[in-house]
């Protein structure tokens, strides 16, 4: 029981169903003993009959047993088999479109048959696999039950007119049948898919394979709850910890001042021993100096504007040499 998984039940009911699809599509000419229809006649001490598959057909008339090419849609004159001399006859052409229609059964054997692959894909990847294959079966059970309706319209109607004919008799043969159970698995065989999956559970025991039952004492239900238990405690310590792995933010420090003063070319805390700003200073050195701070603009008693510079004097200013220079002659 350790190679049964979910899948399994499903994909043995689509794999016996590929195979009676296969049974009927190569019938006779291929498999003599699978046929649709089976007409008999017996005039004047002949005897013979006709068998009908998928791709052919085979007479055996006086023990000597002839079949056709195996061909999709084949030629047959029917009227000559029921003894219709009159004028309205069945055209050899009506026929030969008829027996294409036989070829539902191997469209369903294709389909059937991709469903069973699913199915077996479907026991290393169960869910996705499982969906694949039940859709594929139902498009396959559609195509076979089509397949089905055909055969019943076409060769009961043969076989009836078979029996009319004075000599003559017809049966179904099993090909018609096992058609018709080859429906019925796929139709069903995603109950099958559904049964699996709500009985037959997969569980990994101690040497890592995969059991069909869970382990004693549902240890790996106690492991998962846990597992959850010690991920909650160890949430609940990160968070009485404080917001860990955030960035610090500089706090605010009371004893910097955010007012200066001016004092000729030097900028000055409110402290007495301030260190002066220059401008051959160091970025740090202005930083304490009081620059980036974020003071009010107000203008100072000595012309400061808080967190910026004064004009300096005319005359000394750069663009001053420059208006001087393009004075000159």
């Amino acid at each position: 029981m350790g190679y049964i998984r979910p899948a399994t039940p499903g994909f043995l009911i689509t794999l016996i169903a590929t195979i009676l699809l296969a049974v009927v599509s190569f019938s006779v000419p291929l498999i003599k003993s699978v046929y649709f229809l089976k007409a008999s006649l017996s005039v004047e001490g002949v005897d013979g009959y006709v068998t009908f598959g998928t791709l052919g057909y085979c007479a055996d008339v006086s023990g000597t047993l002839s079949c056709s090419n195996a061909t999709v849609g084949y030629e047959f004159d029917i009227n000559a088999l029921v003894g219709d001399s009159t004028i309205l006859q069945i055209p050899t052409v009506v026929v030969k479109w008829l027996t294409y229609a036989l070829v539902l059964h191997i469209v369903a054997f294709g389909l059937a048959g991709v469903a069973a692959i699913f199915g077996l894909l479907a026991h290393v990847r169960e869910m996705s696999m499982t969906c694949f294959s039940s859709c594929i079966s139902g498009f396959g059970a559609t195509v076979a039950l089509v397949a089905f309706i055909f055969d019943i319209a076409i060769f009961f109607v043969a076989k009836s007119r078979m029996n009319s004919v004075s000599g003559g008799s017809a049966s179904i043969g099993n090909a018609v049948w096992i058609t018709l159970v080859a429906w019925v698995l796929l139709f069903f065989s995603g109950c099958f898919y559904g049964v699996g999956r709500c009985c037959i559970r997969r569980r990994p025991n101690g040497n890592g394979m995969w059991d069909n039952k869970e382990p004693a004492g549902n240890g790996y239900a106690d492991q998962m709850r846990l597992d959850a238990v010690k991920a909650e405690a160890d949430r609940k310590a990160r968070q009485q910890q404080g917001e860990v792995g955030l960035p610090s933010f500089q706090e605010y420090d009371a004893t910097q001042p955010l007012k200066a003063r001016l004092s000729g070319d030097g900028v000055y805390l409110d402290e007495e021993d301030a260190v002066p700003y220059r401008d051959t200073q160091s970025v740090s050195s202005a930083g304490r100096a009081g620059m980036g701070s974020y003071a009010p603009r107000r203008p100072s008693q000595g012309g400061y504007v808080g967190g910026g510079y004064v004009q300096a004097p005319r005359g000394t200013r750069a663009v001053d040499e420059y208006n001087n220079l393009s004075t000159l002659p």
